[in-house]
């Protein structure tokens, strides 16, 4: 069977409820392995044949240390991290020879309309893996949230599982990539 890496930030929990959704559609035909930033390997390992990453939109882009010691304690209590889906993507190699496949997510405060004019943690995490050689399979994804903190909008969670539904369609039943272990 193939195999999905999702590797996500989440400060207030919407961007895991979104990589959780993300995983459920992509289970009925991939294995699934879930992680957060700040336990995601630090290059990926050579049986994932699919790299989702998502994180959330910060003054128009990724989080960056500033952005992320600005934001208010998590809902947890716990400190806001200090590396985020930026500081891993920056270390993450190149994927130079497997051609390895990859789609990017990440949430964005306001209303549609709002979103298409603001810049996306989305789109800069999409251009990232297309920099480290990762074969782009969709464009990024923007899901909703309804203020900084969430909760995510109404539907969301249900679009994230149907793109991961999508996403898993693009694969045939797993077959040994040439060279793989």
């Amino acid at each position: 069977m193939a195999k999905a890496l999702i590797v996500f930030e989440s400060i207030f929990g919407d961007n895991k409820l979104l990589a959780r959704a993300i995983g459920r559609g992509l289970s009925a035909r991939l294995e699934v392995e879930i992680r957060g930033v700040e336990e995601a390997p630090q290059t990926v390992p050579d049986d994932i044949d699919l790299l989702v990453a998502g994180g959330p939109t910060h003054m128009t882009q990724m989080s960056r240390p500033t952005s992320r010691k600005q934001v208010p304690e998590h809902k947890e209590g716990t400190p806001v991290p200090d590396s985020g889906i930026r500081e891993w993507l920056t270390n993450l190699p190149k994927d130079k020879k497997r051609g390895l496949k990859a789609v990017a997510f990440g949430t964005n405060i306001g209303e549609p309309s709002w979103v298409k004019m603001a810049g996306k943690a989305a789109k800069g995490i999409h251009r990232r893996l297309r920099r480290k050689g990762f074969e782009m399979v969709a464009s990024p994804e923007i899901f909703l949230v309804a203020d900084p903190t969430g909760p995510l909008i109404e539907g969301e969670e249900e679009r994230a599982e149907r793109l991961g539904e999508q996403l898993a369609a693009k694969f045939e039943p797993h077959r040994p990539r040439p060279g793989a272990g």
